[in-house]
């Protein structure tokens, strides 16, 4: 009886998540979302600068934010094993989640770092690790950023008038 609850729980959990494969290796997007297999996670809560995106650092000088930002990430993960809690699913098709490395939870840590920003649109639980990062004058915080959202938002309207084309990041893929 235990054998057959055990085996509709999990029928029930890939049918639920058909797209989760626990077996493949996380490869990095940018600096907030990743791959793992067929799997697409943003995580949640959170906002990084987009790859394209440049800040200023503390002299005033331009540099990659979101190059940097998918770097940090990288490195937070390395090649270790995480778990993830989607919490929803996003309009790109992509599992938002919550995600952890042993006891560290990623996304706190991307926001504590000063590599994104607490994303408070959706969640006001990363407020205090933003006030960290802001006051340690860490990764981001160390000189003057556009937020990506509003970096977002000018791209978009950059396309719009046809100065550019659509940046890789707008595409739903």
């Amino acid at each position: 009886m235990a054998s057959l609850i055990i085996a509709f729980a999990i029928l029930y959990l890939l049918d639920r998540f058909p797209d989760i494969d626990f077996q493949s290796r996380v490869s990095v997007t940018d600096g907030d979302s990743f791959r793992r297999g067929k799997q697409r996670i943003r995580l949640f809560g959170i906002d990084a600068p987009e790859l394209a995106q440049e800040c200023l650092d503390a002299k005033g000088r331009p540099y990659a934010c979101g190059q940097a930002a998918k770097r940090a990430l990288q490195e937070l993960i390395g090649g270790a094993e995480i778990s993830c809690e989607v919490v929803e699913r996003d309009k790109y098709r992509r599992d938002v989640a919550r995600c952890r490395k042993d006891d560290l939870e990623i996304n706190r840590e991307m926001v504590r770092l000063g590599w994104a920003l607490a994303y408070e649109r959706h969640s006001i639980d990363y407020l205090v690790a933003e006030a960290t990062a802001r006051n340690a004058r860490r990764g981001l915080w160390q000189g003057h950023f556009q937020t990506p959202e509003d970096f977002r938002a000018e791209q978009r309207d950059t396309v719009n008038r046809g100065d550019i084309g659509e940046p890789p990041w707008l595409e739903a893929d």
